[in-house]
């Protein structure tokens, strides 16, 4: 939904073969739909069952990826959720830092093969919610205080960006760039 959408449909349009990496088929295959619909090509985008919050569904999700031998020159990291009690991943991290940071991290590295193949791209859809909250170094999975769901929120997300300076000579080193962008307001 809303830049998860957009973004495929943008990507569909300049002719890529979207994957759309979900936690609900149904609402996947409806994107899908659409985005064949759009841009008059069957097949320009697909459906992956994941849960990115789930390390394990991820490293599912990555060697079937890996296994089907398709091409990969891009990952856009984007799925989100604000929830607003402290929720936990089936690992027990917090669920936002989950989500956004460790679930993105290790698929990335996992994907790394086939991204390098093609001197693939990385993008971190992060949030200016980011620049209200510095990154929580001794507490990163927020079990003290009270927990705000914006403020995890906004923590996962400078935690994204703050990770640049050390993923980015890291993944480089396999021909791999990666970025962040702030969707805006």
């Amino acid at each position: 939904s809303g830049l998860g959408r957009r973004t495929a449909l943008d990507l569909a349009a300049l002719g890529a073969t979207v994957h759309l990496v979900v936690r609900d088929a149904g609402r996947g295959g409806r994107v899908v739909t659409e985005v064949d619909a759009a841009v008059g090509r069957e097949g320009a985008a697909r459906v992956w069952f994941c849960d990115v919050s789930d390390l394990d569904s991820g490293r599912a999700f990555c060697a079937a990826f890996l296994a089907s031998g398709l091409p990969l020159r891009a990952l856009v990291h984007n799925a989100g959720a604000l929830p607003q009690t402290r929720t936990t991943s089936t690992q027990g991290h917090e669920m936002t830092m989950a989500l956004h940071v460790l679930g993105p991290v290790l698929m990335t590295e996992l994907l790394l093969p086939a991204l390098s193949a093609d001197a693939g791209r990385v993008v971190f859809v992060t949030s200016g919610g980011m620049y209200t909250q510095a990154l929580p170094v001794d507490d990163p999975d927020f079990e003290g205080g009270e927990y705000t769901g914006a403020v995890a929120y906004a923590r996962s997300k400078r935690g994204q960006v703050e990770l640049l300076p050390v993923l980015a000579p890291r993944w480089a080193a396999r021909g791999v760039s990666v970025h962040a962008t702030h969707p805006g307001w």
